[in-house]
């Protein structure tokens, strides 16, 4: 008998199955061949590091469609301050609009339980981006420097309901492995 969560994967896969080639179920649990996240060949996509007030700023709009509780007048304070503390934001512009499609904002720390770790805080694309490739490309980029630079752990939270989100981060080859907890004082 499936669980909830291996309906919900078997749903996904079977629903759209674009960039997973197979999915085998094998006692009791749902395993994946995962094959790369292709785009559109005809796109070259270039990976930039927001460090000035204009290139921040500019990706403010994709930033809101995953965070729409920021207010645009905090943005640039918040951001500069979370690269005080070590937040890198990564953009992909999508040169013949001269707009920003895709943000992936993370940052490094070192944990007992993980050891050298990036964590991902924010991986967002534009509504008319999705499905075109930048935010997969974002990830690539990430998956490379972790890889280069001697990492020990990738991670990042999800939504639960984001199931397109959770497609790509499965076939990048992320695995769900614990529950994340929060405590606001507010109960």
């Amino acid at each position: 008998m499936l669980s909830h969560l291996q309906h919900q994967l078997h749903f996904m896969c079977k629903v759209r199955s674009a960039g997973l080639q197979n999915w085998l179920q094998n006692k009791g649990k749902i395993v994946f061949l995962r094959s790369q996240f292709t785009t559109d060949s005809r796109m070259a996509f270039e990976v930039r590091e927001a460090t000035t007030d204009e290139e921040i700023l500019a990706c403010w709009d994709t930033v809101r469609a995953l965070r729409p509780h920021v207010k645009e007048e905090n943005f640039l304070p918040q951001i500069r301050k979370q690269q005080a503390e070590g937040y890198r934001l990564m953009y992909i512009e999508n040169p013949e609009v001269k707009k920003v499609q895709s943000i992936c904002g993370f940052r490094e720390y070192t944990m007992l339980w993980s050891g050298r770790t990036i964590y991902i805080d924010d991986l967002s694309t534009l509504p008319e981006g999705r499905g075109k490739g930048y935010g997969g490309a974002l990830l690539d980029w990430v998956i490379k420097y972790y890889k280069d630079n001697g990492f020990d752990n990738l991670g990042l939270d999800s939504g639960h309901t984001r199931h397109t989100a959770h497609r790509l981060y499965l076939n990048k080859g992320f695995d769900i492995n614990s529950h994340h907890f929060v405590y606001t004082g507010n109960n």
